[in-house]
C-alpha cells in the first residue's frame, strides 16, 4: 500500500481531491481517504489496507490555518509517506522551507508558473524532488474578460480587488489592465489588505449601470464571494466569479476554470509509483477549460448572453419565467378597468355622459394610486428585505433590517428576519464554543482510536511471530525426527532381523509407527491441488492413522473447490491445516459416528465447514483448551484474521460441533503449487 499526504489549504480545492480519487480508482489504484481530525499528530500510519496497489490519501483540511498546514507537513515527513501533495501556494512554500533536502517527492497544484519560479529561486535550489500541475488562472484573464463583453448591453467599467504585497496578484492585475486596454474597458482596482477591508470597500462601493465586478484569484476573497455576489446583485451589475460553484451560490454570471487538474495529478502519481524518476517529470499545465453560464442571473440583470457563448458552454443554469407582484396586480386591474370602461360606454350611449367621464377618471385614479401604493409599501420593501436576507445568507450578520411603518405582512416579514439574524448571531457564538469543545473531544477520540489500532497492529504482529515460531519449531522437530530418530530406528530394526528377536522387531515397528504419526501431525504435504489433497487426506491418510475411522460415516461435498482455478498460497495452507486439525479432533475426542465436510464458493469468498454429531463441548472451555496446550482453535483464528477471513465455532454439549473457515479469493491466476511451496519456505517434508 502507498501513502500520499494531501494538504488542502482551502475548502475550494477539495473538488480536486474528489477528482483525484475517482481518477486513481479508474487507474486500478483502490483509494482510501483518511482525514486528519483536530491537531495533526506525528504518528506512524498503520497498514490496514491489503489490496494490491492500494493508495491511502491522508488528507489534512487546513481551513486557511498556516500553523495547521505546517504541522500536517511535519507529520507526513515523520510518517515517511510516499508522496506529498500541496494544494495552493502557501503549503507549497512551507514544504519548500521545511523539507528542502527531503527525499519525498512534492507535488503541487494551484500554483502559477510565476509563483513557482519565485518560490524556487527564493529557496536557493532546493534538493527535494518537485513536480506538479501549474495553475492557469493568469492565462485565462483575457478570456474571462472577453466573456463580459459578450452580453448586451456590455459593461464599460470593471471593478476588481487585489492584494498589493503579492507579486502574483500584481502580475495578474497587470494582465487585467492590459486586457482591459485591448477590450476598451475601464479598470478600477481596489487595494485591500484584510478581509475586513474588503467588506468596507464593498459597503462604500459606488457603481454605474454599465459597471461589473471581476474577481482575481486572490485566496483572501474565497470566504467573501457570497458577499461580493450579494453587493453586485444589490447594485444591479454582473459579477464574474472564479469557479462554477459561485454561479448559483453567489449569482456569478460566468465561470471559466481549468479542467482535469485531478486527472493530471493522477497521471503524475501513477508515474511515480510505477517507478518513474520524479526528477525527470516536468510540471504540466491543463489546456482544456470548462465554461459555465448562469442565465438566471443574466435575466435578473436584464442582460442578453450571446448565443455563440451559450453554445460553447459545458454547464448552463437555465432562466425561469419570472413575474413581479406589481405586474400580476396590473394584469388583474387592466381587465377590471376594461369592464368599467365598457359599462361607462354603455352609460354614455344611453345619454349619461357625466357618468362616463367620472368613471374613466375614477378608474385612472385607482390604477395610479394602487401602483404607487404597491411600489412604496410592498414591492420596494420586499426587494430591500430580499437583498438583506441574501447578505445575511452570505455571512454578513451586521446587515440592518428596514423598519416598516405600517403593520402588515411585510412588517411581519421584517420582524421575522430580525429575529432570524439575532438567533443566527447567538447560534454562531454557541457553535464556535461547541466546535472548540468538539475539536478537543475529536482529538482525544482520534488519539485513543489510533492507539487502539496500533495496539491491534502490534497484537497481530505478535501473533504472526508466534505462528512463524511455531512453524519453525514444527519444521525443526520433523527434521530431527527424520534425521536423528528414524535413521537409527531403521538400523535397530535391521539389527533385530539379524538377531531374529521378535520382541525388539515389534517394539521397533510400534515406535516407528508412532513417530511417523507424530511427524505427519507436525508437517503438511506438498499441495498440488487443494481438492485432491483434501480428499486424499480425509479418505486415505487420516483413516490409516486413526484405526476407528472406518466406524465414522464420512460425507464430502468439495465440488466448489474444483470451480476455483487458484487460491492464495496462504489460504491453501490455512484451509488444509483447518481440515486436518478439525477432522483429527473429531476422531480423537468427539465420539461421533458422522462427519460432513462441505466447501462453498461465492464470487469473492471460499469457505470450508466441518460438522459432526458427537458429544460437543462447552464454548466457555475454549480458553481452557488453549491453556492445556490445544492450540488448534487459536492457530486457525489468528491465521484467518491475518488473511481477512473468518473462523466460526458453534458447539453444544451432546449436540455436535460446527466449525467453519472463510477466506477471500481472487480468480484468474495459475501456479498454486509453486507459490504454496515458496510460502511454506520448503518447511513441509513429504510423509515418508
Amino acid at each position: 500500500m502507498y501513502t500520499i499526504g494531501v494538504v488542502a489549504f482551502t475548502e475550494q480545492v477539495l473538488k480536486v481531491v474528489t477528482e483525484l480519487e475517482l481518477a486513481l480508482n479508474l487507474a486500478n489504484h483502490p483509494v482510501h481517504i483518511e482525514q486528519m481530525r483536530g491537531k495533526p499528530q506525528s504518528t506512524q500510519l498503520v497498514d490496514f489496507y491489503y489490496e494490491e496497489n492500494a493508495i491511502l490519501l491522508w488528507l489534512c483540511r487546513c481551513y486557511g490555518d498556516e500553523e495547521r498546514c505546517r504541522d500536517a507537513l511535519e507529520c507526513f515527513v515523520n510518517a515517511r509517506v510516499d508522496i506529498i501533495i500541496t494544494m495552493t501556494p502557501k503549503p507549497f512554500e512551507q514544504a519548500l522551507n521545511l523539507f528542502s533536502d527531503s527525499e519525498i517527492p512534492i507535488l503541487f497544484t494551484h500554483v502559477e508558473r510565476s509563483q513557482f519560479n519565485e518560490l524556487i529561486s527564493s529557496n536557493a535550489q532546493p534538493k527535494c524532488v518537485i513536480t506538479g500541475v501549474y495553475d492557469s488562472w493568469a492565462d485565462m484573464v483575457e478570456e474571462r474578460l472577453v466573456l463580459l463583453t459578450e452580453v448586451v448591453p456590455p459593461p464599460k467599467t470593471v471593478h476588481t480587488f487585489f492584494y498589493p504585497h503579492s507579486s502574483c496578484a500584481k502580475n495578474e492585475l497587470e494582465m487585467v489592465r492590459t486586457a482591459c486596454v485591448t477590450l476598451g474597458l475601464e479598470l478600477i482596482p481596489h487595494t485591500i489588505h484584510t478581509a475586513e477591508e474588503v467588506k468596507e470597500v464593498l459597503a462604500s462601493l459606488q457603481t454605474r449601470p454599465d459597471d461589473a465586478i471581476f474577481r482575481l484569484s486572490e485566496s483572501m476573497l474565497d470566504s467573501l464571494t457570497g458577499l461580493i455576489g450579494a453587493i453586485a446583485h444589490e447594485h444591479y451589475i454582473p459579477y464574474m466569479g472564479k469557479s462554477s460553484d459561485e454561479l448559483e451560490r453567489c449569482g456569478s454570471l460566468f465561470a471559466l476554470e481549468p479542467e482535469g487538474i485531478g486527472k493530471h495529478v493522477c497521471l503524475l502519481v501513477d508515474s511515480i509509483l510505477t517507478g518513474a524518476d520524479p526528477a525527470n517529470i516536468p510540471p504540466v499545465e491543463p489546456k482544456t477549460r470548462t465554461l459555465s453560464i448562469n442565465l438566471q442571473a443574466a435575466q435578473d440583470l436584464g442582460l442578453i448572453v450571446s448565443p455563440a457563448v451559450i453554445k460553447r458552454a459545458q454547464v448552463i443554469i437555465p432562466a425561469k419565467e419570472r413575474k413581479s407582484l406589481g405586474s400580476r396586480l396590473r394584469t388583474i386591474l387592466l381587465p377590471a378597468s376594461l369592464i368599467i370602461s365598457i359599462i361607462a360606454l354603455a352609460a354614455s350611449y344611453w345619454g349619461v355622459l357625466p357618468l362616463f367621464g367620472l368613471t374613466l377618471f375614477s378608474t385612472a385614479a385607482l390604477a395610479i394610486s394602487l401602483n404607487i401604493y404597491l411600489n412604496r409599501n410592498i414591492i420596494r420593501p420586499l426587494n430591500t428585505l430580499s437583498l438583506a436576507a441574501e447578505k445575511i445568507g452570505a455571512g454578513e450578520l451586521n446587515t440592518p433590517i428596514i423598519e416598516v411603518k405600517v403593520e402588515d405582512e411585510v412588517s411581519a416579514l421584517a420582524r421575522a428576519l430580525r429575529r432570524m439574524k439575532s438567533n443566527l448571531s447567538n447560534s454562531y457564538i454557541e457553535l464556535e464554543a461547541l466546535t472548540h469543545n468538539l475539536e478537543i473531544r475529536v482529538d482525544e477520540l482520534t488519539e485513543a482510536n489510533r492507539a487502539l489500532r496500533q495496539a491491534q497492529h502490534d497484537l497481530e504482529i505478535a501473533g504472526r511471530r508466534i505462528i512463524e515460531a511455531e512453524d519453525n519449531s514444527r519444521f525443526t522437530l520433523t527434521t530431527f525426527i527424520h534425521d536423528e530418530i528414524l535413521g537409527p530406528l531403521d538400523e535397530l530394526s535391521a539389527r533385530s532381523l539379524e538377531l531374529n528377536d521378535s520382541h525388539i522387531q515389534q517394539l521397533s515397528r510400534d515406535l516407528e509407527s508412532r513417530l511417523r504419526r507424530l511427524r505427519f501431525d507436525l508437517s503438511v504435504p506438498i499441495l498440488q491441488d487443494l481438492g485432491v489433497e483434501l480428499r486424499r487426506l480425509i479418505q486415505e491418510t487420516l483413516p490409516m492413522i486413526y484405526p476407528d475411522a472406518h466406524l465414522v460415516k464420512m460425507e464430502l461435498d468439495l465440488e466448489a473447490l474444483d470451480q476455483v482455478p487458484v487460491i492464495e498460497p496462504a489460504s491453501v495452507f490455512l484451509l488444509y491445516r483447518f481440515v486436518h486439525g478439525a477432522v483429527s479432533n473429531v476422531y480423537r475426542h468427539s465420539k461421533a459416528d458422522k462427519i460432513k465436510v462441505i466447501a462453498d464458493c461465492t464470487h469473492d469468498k471460499l469457505s470450508l465447514c466441518v460438522m459432526d454429531n458427537g458429544q460437543g463441548f462447552n464454548m466457555n472451555d475454549l480458553d481452557l483448551f488453549i491453556r492445556n496446550g490445544h492450540y488448534f482453535f487459536h492457530d486457525i483464528q489468528i491465521r484467518s484474521r491475518q488473511l481477512k477471513g473468518e473462523f466460526k465455532v458453534e458447539a453444544h454439549q451432546k449436540a455436535g460441533t460446527v466449525m467453519k473457515v472463510t477466506v477471500p479469493i481472487k480468480l484468474g491466476a495459475k501456479g498454486t503449487a509453486r507459490e504454496v511451496n515458496r510460502y511454506l519456505g520448503n518447511k513441509s517434508p513429504q510423509l515418508r
